[in-house]
């Protein structure tokens, strides 16, 4: 039987980020039990501010199809993120503004179950 396939993805791409941090202690956690886990740089999409003019004329950035391909290999996708005035950071919205097929697909694994890591490291 194949290896759970985790997507982590950090929600700051800031050097020293504490959530960077925490996501590479999950990975690791995770890759320790078994898990194949997949660290995934949304800053390395070099995505544009979504614009709807701009994808009618170009299609879906690249970036945010590798993203989509990333989440479909996924089994889980973990997103690590500080707050940002109430929500997550733009870094981690702004690939799934407006592109109707990842939000479609980010959703319907959203709602497909959930992983719980505790302080000391258990994976339920």
């Amino acid at each position: 039987m194949d290896a759970t396939r985790w997507l982590v993805v950090p929600g700051s791409s800031r050097t020293g980020s504490l959530n960077r941090k925490l996501a590479g202690v999950a990975a690791g956690l995770a890759a320790r039990r078994g898990v194949h886990v997949d660290l995934f740089d949304l800053a390395a999409l070099e995505l544009p501010v979504y614009h709807a003019d701009l994808e009618a004329a170009s299609g879906v950035p690249a970036g945010a199809l590798r993203l989509l391909d990333a989440i479909v290999a996924a089994d889980a996708v973990l997103i690590v993120t500080p707050e940002y005035n109430g929500f997550p950071t733009p870094l981690v919205i702004n690939p799934y503004a407006g592109n109707t097929c990842i939000a479609a697909e980010v959703t319907t694994l959203l709602h497909g179950g959930s992983v719980t890591i505790d302080v000391n490291g258990v994976v339920n």
